[in-house]
């Protein structure tokens, strides 16, 4: 008992405070930079995180928004983090949706205008949500949004989209959780050797004492969520939030060498679809951009202040320009 206090204590999910929406209790962190909440007039950042992951992710993000005079919402969407969470049925971007108007609406917060930074799975709401309000969002920061992920086997796919309820099955009762090594971690960074080991127990520990949350949650979000084909919430994005924002309302944040997000898949559909936008990429790193992208805070913080055309042409590239070549994919 003494040891698993222990444990909890220092890898504990990040506990903020808590509201009641459609999928139950809500963890979610609220910051005012030297403001009192009534005479914040906005806009606030929403921090949507990757799959599996919290509001922890968005910490660093959050001290230096707070440090520009933004406020930063950070949420544990639906089966995530200090959220509730079953074994239940599938999650999809509606949920999520609704978990941020759920909080916005309890907290008051409803009529400010919005700024949305995600990564992976929080990329790609981050699209789905500009989508869905375009009236409420100013600008969008989307890190490696996961809507053309790496293709699945043919067996994995095939199980997905026929017995979705079998995968979940599987996923509830299995302890595969267990099969989760410090190694598999290291796998996900581009230099193993430059990351603090802190980052990597964190992550290794939480599987262990959060594995079948964990594993509930991936199951019912993989077979809800179209992250390999989504080229209709590239679709929404654009024809919703884009005609009335402008290309400046989007900054997409991509890893060179990422191998779950591939960029030479997402790329293409970006310029097919929205061209004069602008992307950083990030040399020396893969998925885990919030750890390995050097400077991606600062680089966001500088993309939520620029205030001006001119000013979103000096960041990144234009995503008509990248060149991405095979041999990138082969690191």
């Amino acid at each position: 008992n003494v040891c698993k206090k222990e444990m909890e204590s220092k890898y504990k999910f990040e506990e903020g405070k808590f509201t009641e929406g459609p999928n139950g209790r809500i963890n979610y962190a609220l910051s005012f930079p030297n403001i009192e909440k009534a005479a914040y007039k906005g806009p606030l950042v929403i921090c949507f995180h990757g799959l599996l992951s919290s509001i922890s992710s968005f910490k660093q993000l959050e001290t230096e928004c707070l440090k520009s005079g933004l406020a930063v919402l950070r949420i544990d969407m639906p089966g995530h983090g200090l959220s509730s969470w079953n074994y239940f049925g599938k999650l999809t971007t509606d949920d999520f949706i609704k978990q941020v108007d759920t909080v916005l609406i309890n907290l008051g917060l409803e009529k400010l205008l919005l700024y949305l930074v995600g990564i992976s799975m929080g990329g790609l709401m981050t699209l789905c949500y500009a989508g869905a309000h375009p009236e409420k969002v100013l600008k969008v920061a989307s890190l490696c949004p996961a809507c053309f992920c790496r293709p699945l086997s043919g067996i994995q796919s095939f199980v997905l989209k026929n017995f979705p309820g079998v995968f979940r099955f599987f996923e509830n009762s299995l302890p595969l959780y267990l099969l989760k090594s410090r190694d598999n971690i290291l796998e996900d960074y581009y230099d193993p050797e430059k990351i603090n080991q802190e980052i990597v127990n964190l992550r290794y520990l939480r599987h262990r004492y959060y594995g079948r949350q964990l594993r509930s949650t991936f199951g019912r979000v993989v077979t809800g969520f179209d992250f390999w084909e989504n080229e209709q919430a590239l679709k929404v994005f654009m024809d919703k939030y884009i005609s009335l924002r402008g290309i400046t309302g989007v900054c997409f944040f991509l890893g060179l060498y990422d191998d779950m997000v591939p960029a030479d898949l997402l790329i293409p559909k970006l310029k097919k679809m929205m061209p004069k936008t602008r992307a950083i990429i990030y040399q020396n790193c893969k998925h885990q951009l919030l750890e390995e992208g050097h400077n991606i805070v600062g680089d966001i913080v500088k993309y939520f202040n620029s205030n001006s055309e001119s000013e979103y042409s000096k960041i990144g590239l234009a995503v008509e320009s990248i060149i991405i070549q095979d041999e990138i994919q082969q690191k």
